[in-house]
Formats: structure tokens, sequence, C-alpha cells
């Protein structure tokens, strides 16, 4: 759930503020100590897609919406992200688009980023963060990228990145 909301943050142009209490002895409690190990493993992997990078022309796409307004704001905390839940973030120079997906995609499987449908974009390339290569086309409903069948599965979020001409 914090990676998620860090993911989701970071694409809207947001900062993330984490809440860490220690205890009185000074030793964090295990579950906070969980989660920020579990962010930090993940950043250390695919801390491409956040660190240095700007908001992306449309934040993200999904089924997942979360609250609009303050008095509901408590609902954000148990919004529950799929892998239909894409986040975007891009590079400085705006060459390169990350796909950031909010859960753990199916090998094999097809994915489509309508994001890209209607856009003037060229693709270049389509790989993993892992360098993997991803079968993609672009298509009048977006982008549509092949999972690949040897995928090493990210179980939290998975990025791709999308290369532009």
């Amino acid at each position: 759930m914090v990676l998620h909301t860090l993911i989701d943050t970071v694409s809207k142009n947001g900062v993330l503020l984490l809440n860490v209490s220690p205890k009185a002895d000074g030793s964090i409690p295990s579950d906070q100590r969980e989660a920020l190990l579990t962010l930090g493993a993940w950043l250390k992997a695919n801390g491409e897609a956040i660190y240095d990078t700007r908001p992306w022309v449309i934040a993200g796409e999904g089924p997942t919406v979360a609250p609009e307004d303050l008095q509901h704001a408590y609902l954000f905390m148990n919004l529950s992200y799929t892998v239909k839940d894409v986040r975007y973030t891009t590079s400085k120079d705006g060459k390169t688009v990350y796909g950031i997906l909010l859960g753990a995609p199916k090998a094999g499987d097809t994915m489509t980023l309508t994001a890209f449908a209607g856009r003037n974009l060229k693709v270049s390339q389509v790989s993993l963060l892992s360098g993997q290569c991803a079968g993609w086309r672009m298509q009048d409903a977006g982008l549509s990228i092949a999972i690949p069948s040897d995928i090493a599965i990210e179980q939290h979020a998975t990025v791709f990145r999308i290369h532009l001409k």
C-alpha cells in the first residue's frame, strides 16, 4: 500500500511524507520496518521510474479512482490498486515514459496502455527496467504491450520503460 501510494503521488507531482513511529527504546516496529524495507528494495530496482522524473501528460489510468474531496480522504487509505491501474512518469528530457503497473502482470498476457491512444507519439522501444524487451505495437486503442512469457514477476509494481523517438 505504501509503495502504490508513493507511485501514485509521484505521478501527480506530489510529495509523500512517511510517518515512522519508533518505540521508547528507539527500535522501529516490525510492520513499519517491513514496509520501509519493501519500499527500499523496490526503489533500488526500479528507482529510475521515480527519481529525477516528472509527471507525464497523463498521471495514470485504470479502474481504481481516488476520492475527489478531503471530506472522504479516509477512503484514500483503503484503495486497493490492481495491475490494470497504471501510473506514468517521464524523464527530464521527455524521451522516456515509464508505465508503472500497480501489480503483477501475468506472463504471456497483453496490456493496452490507453493513455497513448490518439496521441502523435512515436515509440521506438518498450522494455522492462531489467532490460528485458517486450513486444509492442501502437493501435487505435493505445500502446499494446505483450508481457514476456519469461518475465521475472515483480509482485508489487512492474515498470515498463517506453522510449520515444
